[in-house]
């Protein structure tokens, strides 16, 4: 007996334990309804979380058949305050989390954002007490309350607003406090100065704005809580992130906006007052934006333009080592040409469009310009070699500029226009009808004149060796032999004439004979002109290359700094 007594005792003493298990597991999910929750009717009963949460939004904002027929307790197209000469502040926090592209061609940014606005709705207060103590009720899809109306003032879409038509998540407090987030895609327009292109910086705006209320009945407080070090971009580099208020206030006759109010009414007033007179009138608009200066990374276009072009424009200084008779100077002109403008037209596709100048518009401007002196430079050279135009290059280095080395060559070039070479058979012509002034002399002539005082038997051994250094001892018995008095109206035409009297001269040799005895100096001091231009230019167009860089780039980067690393 005393067994099943005890049995029975246990069993007694489980079903309790497993009762105050349940009882407590259904207390956590639900609590007693100590105070009516409605006006209306009165509840002495135990309700759920999300009962409450459901009677609350009945409260707050009414039935489906209250806001069918107009007789909701709430009305979302009203301010949210109870005295409505108050002003609703509204807090707005903006999260630039990436500049997705800043279009230069269109000067549009895309930038990926995140909002959060709070502000006060005083219609949307309740006791926690009765209502199971929820103090915040978490609200999405068609706002069922007051939200400020919002758009972007610079936006691409006229009709975007900052609220949109994506997700957002709106949070309401016991005390009235609202809150609302949502990420976006903003388009907005950026005026962007794009003359220091690819070293340029610019500023753009987010900007925003309410439409539907002036400044006495709404009112923007806004911040940015992003680091622009934060910031990524793999064009641009974001160095300053920051928001500003807003003001703009307009009339009849204009509007003005800065970031003052008192401002904006001041400069309106004294633009318009003076017309407007006693009838002045004005409307303000409250807003914020959000300002960002930019600098774009150009390391990319100084890899990929810049350097490439510089240095294939520096390889046609090679041309000037380069023999003249030759086509290898003319090919790698035109080959460094061809190269820079095939970088131009890859590169043109990122260049935006612009009436002005960029850099690097001028820096191609400048590669090209140096190459096409140096195209110019090798036909002059090749003018020079074909007239074959020598000087004395201790006299050229005396004097680089001296106006009777280039007086000469012009006069030598001018009278062989005057002859008719006609390489048959080895034997070269000369036109009989030649009209030449006698009188006239030129280097040529007088050297021709210091021969013939060579030819004399006191100055033999000078003309020999004159021949010997030019390796034509063969040419003295035909020079000593021919009486050069018998040349009239050929007198201007010596080195032909030195032609005619030995057959192993060439016009180069025969130039070279005539400007030695001329100076009567050696023939190592006459050399030619073309070659002396070359020397001059290769020593000159670096200069000149390394101050279009300096004067084009120098403001930009370190070009010296460039030109010792390349170096290096």
């Amino acid at each position: 007996m005393e067994r099943a007594r005890l049995g029975a005792c246990e069993l007694a003493l489980a079903l309790t334990f497993i009762a105050q298990c349940v009882s407590l597991a259904s207390s956590q999910d639900s609590q007693p309804c100590k105070h009516p929750v409605s006006e209306s009717e009165e509840r002495d009963c135990t309700f759920s979380s999300e009962r409450y949460v459901s009677v609350l939004l009945t409260d707050l904002f009414g039935t489906t058949d209250q806001k069918n027929n107009g007789t909701a307790p709430y009305d979302k197209t009203t301010r949210p305050v109870l005295d409505q000469s108050q002003v609703l502040n509204v807090s707005v926090t903006i999260l630039v989390s990436k500049i997705v592209e800043l279009d230069g061609a269109r000067e549009e940014m895309q930038s990926n954002v995140r909002f959060a606005v709070t502000w006060t709705d005083e219609f949307l207060r309740w006791d926690p007490d009765k209502y199971g103590g929820v103090q915040q009720v978490s609200l999405s899809g068609e706002k069922p309350y007051f939200a400020p109306p919002t758009t972007f003032w610079n936006s691409v879409d006229p009709y975007e607003t900052m609220w949109g038509s994506g997700d957002w998540i709106g949070t309401i407090s016991s005390d009235g406090g609202v809150l609302e987030s949502r990420s976006a895609t903003v388009t907005t327009s950026c005026d962007q100065n794009v003359e220091h292109f690819p070293f340029d910086a610019q500023t753009c705006y987010i900007e925003v704005m309410s439409y539907n209320y002036p400044t006495d009945q709404l009112m923007y407080l806004a911040h940015t809580n992003t680091d622009a070090s934060s910031l990524k971009s793999s064009s641009w580099n974001i160095t300053y992130l920051g928001a500003e208020a807003t003001f703009i206030c307009w009339n009849s006759m204009g509007s003005v906006k800065t970031t003052s109010l008192q401002d904006s009414k001041s400069q309106l007033r004294a633009a318009t007052q003076s017309t407007l007179g006693d009838a002045y009138f004005e409307y303000c608009l409250s807003g914020f934006q959000i300002k960002l200066e930019v600098k774009r990374y150009y390391e990319s276009y100084l890899h990929m333009s810049c350097i490439p072009v510089a240095i294939t424009v520096a390889i046609t200084f090679v041309t000037f080592m380069l023999p003249v008779g030759g086509g290898e100077r003319t090919g790698l002109i035109i080959t460094s040409l061809l190269t820079v403008v095939a970088i131009m037209f890859i590169t043109a596709e990122k260049v935006p469009e612009t009436d002005d100048m960029t850099v690097l518009d001028k820096f191609y401007k400048a590669m090209i310009l140096i190459n096409l002196c140096v195209m110019i430079e090798c036909a002059t050279v090749s003018l020079l070699d074909t007239y074959s135009i020598h000087v004395d290059i201790r006299r050229l280095n005396l004097h680089p500029l001296f106006p009777e080395v280039w007086k000469s060559t012009w006069q030598s070039i001018r009278s062989r226009n005057h002859i008719s070479d006609q390489h048959e058979n080895g034997v070269t012509t000369i036109e009989e009808n030649s009209s030449i002034n006698a009188d006239t002399e030129v280097p040529s002539f007088k050297g021709l004149k210091r021969i013939k005082a060579l030819a004399k038997a006191e100055d033999q051994r000078k003309l020999y060796n004159l021949l010997l250094d030019l390796k034509m001892p063969e040419c003295f018995d035909s020079l000593v032999a021919q009486d050069l008095d018998d040349i009239k109206i050929l007198e201007h035409f010596t080195p032909l004439i030195l032609l005619e009297k030995c057959e192993g001269f060439t016009l180069g040799k025969a130039h070279v004979l005539l400007e030695a005895v001329k100076y009567n100096v050696k023939v190592d001091n006459i050399v030619p002109l073309g070659d002396v231009v070359d020397r001059m230019c290769l020593t000159i167009f670096p200069v000149i290359w390394i101050a279009c860089l300096q004067g084009v780039l120098g403001d930009y980067i370190d070009i010296h700094r460039i030109l010792f690393g390349l170096l290096w």
